[in-house]
């Protein structure tokens, strides 16, 4: 899993999922699970979800740019996300969403286990 210490930009978490959706009037609910990591108690980050990758698609937390931030602020250096969206793709074409992140303060990874993305559909 990546490790980033570059406040310039997000980058992937490797965590991605596709979805077709059978209208376009469809909704896609997006549930997320991370485990973040820092190496001091000064660490931070922001995590948000694009839809599609994180160089040409679309960051939908919007003009606040991230939809959860974490400072460790303890002695135990990590910290759980979880993150949550209903989009509206307005489309019947294969859509992905993937996690991102970027570095605030120090340096923050992602860790291995437990992250997951769930993608359900919701009808209009």
């Amino acid at each position: 899993f990546p490790s980033h210490d570059n406040t310039s930009s997000y980058v992937t978490t490797g965590l991605n999922a596709t979805i077709t959706p059978s209208s376009t009037s469809s909704k896609v609910l997006i549930l997320v699970n991370l485990n973040c990591a820092g190496n001091s108690s000064s660490d931070g980050g922001k995590t948000t979800i694009y839809r599609g990758d994180v160089s040409t698609g679309t960051n939908l937390a919007s003009t606040d740019d991230w939809f959860q931030y974490y400072l460790i602020n303890t002695s135990i250096y990590y910290m759980n996300q979880n993150m949550s969206y209903l989009d509206s793709p307005s489309t019947t074409s294969a859509t992905t969403y993937t996690v991102a992140f970027k570095r605030m303060l120090g340096t923050v990874e992602v860790l291995g286990g437990m992250n997951s993305i769930v993608l359900m559909e919701v009808g209009a």
